[in-house]
C-alpha cells in the first residue's frame, strides 16, 4: 500500500506532516487535524518571481481534520486567493498550478 507522503514523492513534492491531533491530546481538545506541508521548486518558484512576498506562503499547506460527526475534511488555500492577496492577480503560474493543487486534492480525497 502506497502512503500519502510516499505519493506526494512520486509527483517530486517534498512533504512533510504535522500531527496537530498528538499535540492536543495532552490539552483534551476534540476532533484536531494533521497540517500537511509540501511543495516543490519548481512549483513555487514561479510565484516567488510574481511576488517575493509570496516566499510567506509557501510552501503550501493544507489541513485534514474530523469534525464531531466524523466526516473528514481537506481544506487548503485557493492559490488564486494566494496570488490576489500578495497583489499578483494576474500571475501566469496560477492557473497551472491551481488544476495541480485540485488534481492532487481530488486524488487524495478520491482514495
Amino acid at each position: 500500500m502506497t502512503t500519502r507522503r510516499q505519493t506526494l514523492a512520486l509527483l517530486g513534492l517534498t512533504a512533510a506532516i504535522y500531527p496537530h491531533v498528538t499535540r492536543a491530546q495532552a490539552t483534551k481538545i476534540p476532533h484536531v487535524g494533521y497540517l500537511l506541508i509540501f511543495g516543490n521548486p519548481q512549483g513555487g518558484t514561479p510565484f516567488v518571481e510574481c511576488a517575493q512576498s509570496m516566499g510567506i506562503d509557501l510552501p503550501l499547506k493544507a489541513l485534514v481534520w474530523e469534525d464531531a460527526q466524523g466526516q473528514v475534511w481537506l481544506g487548503y488555500n485557493d492559490l488564486a486567493f494566494l496570488a490576489q492577496r500578495h497583489g499578483v492577480a494576474q500571475c501566469p503560474a496560477v492557473s497551472a498550478l491551481s488544476k495541480a493543487l485540485s488534481g492532487l486534492a481530488e486524488a487524495t480525497i478520491g482514495r
